[in-house]
């Protein structure tokens, strides 16, 4: 064994130059101004283990500056040679943002210029650590609270240092990081994830640490144990970047290789964790009952099925949802967040003043097309032509006019029909069914009335099933407080609905009937779906 005698307080010790295994022992105890690390003598315990391990062994107790950069020299000229690393330094360590530096004994930690210029690099350690990767440990050991009157610019411990792939970190007193090293690092059998948590709440150890082989594994210079290890950074790299690109790139490289499980759960859980989030997402908005109401409405405004505006997010909600995520290239979760919550409102009012605005056009268009058709039927002043008017415009503007006109015709017609034909005719009024007014038509299919029956026919076999239109109707507007909703809106725009009571009568039904006419909503005089998500939308964004 070499000794190489230093400056006063320092000595530093060297093993057989045939070793490929190099270790680096610093103890700074005794600083000039930054205080006492009563522990850091504990680092030297490990120079005998160490050198039993094979490691060429470079130690130094009380290290100042000018000594600090005759280690980083000798490990430098070892480094080729070497197949594995250990720094075990303890002492002062500080730190600015991800700068951290090993104090020397002669520190000035007032002046922050001055120690930074002195001391050892912790990032630099690092840079040498990483040209081993997997076989490079570095070992911290510090005193929280001993530095005194420390640069206000710097704080003690490391600080955001980042760690190479393949290298271990090992932070804590020194006395836990020696000991540390001495039990987990150097045993030969058992691997570091086990003796890691042996020292749970001792120690930290952060960046690469082999649930599979120990660091005193089998020589790297082994084919099988340097593919195993190269498989092991690969895996620790991947799990650093936590991507499902990257998972996937290791099964490829991998497809039976020893942490394929790991993998599998791995991807699966990166695939399933937006969507776990997106639930999450959505309940932290604890949206109620009204609230829910009104996201299907603006789905259904903006044309996707909920089926049903029911309050109840179901298997038509969520696809609703799901479509009109994916059709605004958003994570097609089938669950809101706050952001996208703000979208749909926003669309939806857009939506709601643009079919808005296009019914109001629509009614003009048509209030002027009828305008000039009536002036034609009055023009024709035939009881063909207001019939003609009214099968155009059963809820027109001039039904009154042209019902009236009928009336007057039909009084006529009676008038000049034969007493036999217009009992018959009257008896077929009181009757009013299809059958009759058919055999009415048969009989005299010349006769006084054969307009009024056939209109009247017409009527009837275009009635629309009431019953279920009824019922659809009470699935929509089952809440009193809607019907009259919507029948103030009707009377807002002018539909004439009658009184707004809630109870639709036949006034009512003439203006809904008006209001589907204008927006181009199938005409049936009751309210479905799209009706009520129409005029409930409209008279929410007034």
């Amino acid at each position: 064994m070499r000794i190489f005698m230093l400056a006063g307080l320092m000595s530093l010790w060297a093993g057989s130059a045939l070793a490929n295994d190099v270790a680096v022992l610093l103890g700074n105890r005794d600083h000039t101004r930054a205080g006492t690390v009563a522990g850091a003598d504990a680092v030297f315990d490990l120079q005998f283990p160490l050198r039993q391990a094979g490691f060429d062994v470079i130690s130094g107790r009380d290290v100042s500056g000018e000594e600090l950069e005759f280690v980083l020299d000798s490990v430098l000229d070892r480094l080729d040679d070497a197949d594995r690393l250990i720094f075990v330094l303890a002492g002062h360590v500080v730190s600015r943002g991800s700068n951290s530096i090993y104090l020397p004994t002669e520190a000035n930690q007032t002046n922050g210029l001055r120690m930074s210029r002195n001391a050892l690099s912790i990032p630099e350690i690092m840079q040498i650590a990483a040209t081993r990767p997997g076989g490079a440990v570095v070992a911290i050991g510090t005193e929280r609270g001993s530095v005194r009157r420390l640069d206000e610019r710097w704080r003690e411990g490391i600080g955001g240092t980042e760690i190479p792939q393949g290298v271990t970190l090992v932070t804590g007193t020194p006395e836990a990081v020696t000991e540390f090293v001495d039990l987990v690092v150097l045993d030969e059998t058992t691997p570091m994830l086990d003796g890691v948590r042996n020292f749970d709440g001792e120690v930290a150890v952060e960046g690469f640490v082999s649930h599979r082989t120990p660091f005193l594994g089998e020589s790297l210079g082994s084919t099988q144990d340097a593919d195993a290890l190269i498989e092991e950074g690969y895996w620790a790299a991947v799990q650093d970047l936590g991507t499902s690109e990257a998972v996937e790139s290791y099964l490829r490289r991998y497809p039976r290789g020893a942490f394929k499980a790991e993998a599998d759960a791995l991807l699966s859980d990166i695939r399933e964790r937006p969507q776990r989030e997106a639930e999450a997402a959505e309940a932290a908005l604890r949206l109620d009952r009204n609230t829910r109401r009104a996201i299907q409405r603006a789905l259904v405004l903006l044309g996707y099925d909920t089926r049903g505006i029911d309050g109840i997010f179901g298997r038509g909600t969520r696809n609703g949802i799901r479509n009109w995520q994916g059709d605004n290239n958003l994570f097609a979760s089938g669950y809101l967040d706050r952001p996208q919550l703000a979208m749909l409102n926003a669309q939806a009012e857009d939506r709601r003043a643009e079919l808005e605005e296009e019914a109001e056009e629509r009614a003009r268009l048509e209030a002027a097309r009828e305008g000039t058709i009536w002036r034609r039927t009055e023009r024709a002043d035939t009881p063909e032509a207001y019939r003609s008017y009214l099968e155009r415009y059963p809820d027109g503007l001039y039904v009154e006019d042209a019902q009236r006109r009928l009336r007057q015709f039909e009084r006529q017609a009676r008038r000049e029909a034969r007493a036999e034909e217009r009992l018959f005719w009257d008896e077929v009024r009181q009757n009013g069914s299809a059958e009759s007014y058919r055999l009415y038509l048969e009989r005299y299919p010349n006769g006084s009335f054969v307009g009024e029956a056939q209109a009247a026919l017409a009527e009837l076999e275009a009635q629309v099933d009431t019953a279920r239109l009824t019922e659809i109707e009470n699935q929509v507007l089952g809440n009193p407080v809607i019907r009259l909703l919507a029948e103030r809106r009707l009377a807002e725009l002018g539909l004439d609905p009658g009184r707004v009571d809630g109870q639709f009568d036949e006034n009512t039904r003439r203006a809904v009937r008006r209001f589907q006419r204008a927006r181009d909503i199938e005409v049936t005089g009751y309210v479905d779906q799209a009706t009520a998500v129409r005029m409930l939308a409209e008279a929410i964004g007034r």
